[in-house]
């Protein structure tokens, strides 16, 4: 960032604040507009059907944007709630269009959305596909290479503070598939999860399973 976007970005953030595993930073339907940036920890994205089904839609990591739609939309379409503990930045919902009045801080956030568009436009179709190990395969990938940008996983892997059930929520398995996914690829040797570690053993493997001949995905900036 240059110097003008970084003295923006301070007066931006009004406070941090911090919110303990299972908490809610977000809650859908919420009228109150609530813009956050994710600090530490991961936290998770999910939305509630009117059935009362809820969903798990995303994963969030450090440097992810919270509550960007109930600012510009008025309420919250999905909750946010922390896996782990987690910390925040607490941003100024009344400068947003001051923000988007900056070119250059205008033109990271359109990339930034563009980019999460495309992710998603991604899973849907690996999703669309009904091929479980391809499924888990892209979400690994995906995964993986967001972690490695904020340098939170090694070459071999990274640690996944996700339960079983939600990992199977996100991939939109049963928990007794993912078992039997995992297991697949634990006797193929390409990976291993073990005690919330996820282990890459055979990363070409991986990628080929996931259907990925290109470099990944372009990464977006964090704002």
């Amino acid at each position: 960032m240059t110097d003008a976007e970084l003295e923006f970005m301070q007066r931006f953030k009004t406070a941090h604040g911090r919110s303990w595993s299972g908490e809610y930073l977000l809650e859908q339907g919420s009228q109150k507009p609530r813009l956050l940036t994710l600090y530490s920890g991961w936290a998770i994205k999910t939305i509630t059907l009117p059935s009362g089904e809820s969903h798990l839609i995303k994963v969030l990591l450090p440097g992810d944007m919270i509550g960007l739609e109930s600012v510009l939309r008025g309420a919250a379409r999905h909750a946010v709630q922390a896996v782990t503990d987690v910390t925040y930045c607490a941003l100024d919902c009344r400068q947003i269009d001051d923000m988007l009045n900056v070119p250059s801080l205008a033109r990271r956030l359109t990339v930034m959305l563009l980019a999460e568009q495309q992710r998603i436009s991604e899973r849907l179709a690996v999703v669309g596909a009904c091929n479980a190990r391809r499924n888990f395969a892209h979400f690994t990938l995906d995964l993986y290479q967001r972690l490695r940008e904020r340098q939170m996983a090694r070459d071999e892997g990274f640690r996944v503070p996700l339960t079983s059930l939600q990992l199977a929520d996100a991939l939109g398995l049963t928990t007794v598939h993912l078992n039997r996914v995992l297991r697949s690829f634990r006797q193929d040797g390409i990976l291993t999860l073990e005690n919330h570690v996820l282990t890459i053993h055979d990363i070409a493997a991986l990628r080929e399973v996931a259907a990925l001949s290109g470099p990944p995905a372009e990464s977006y900036p964090l704002l």
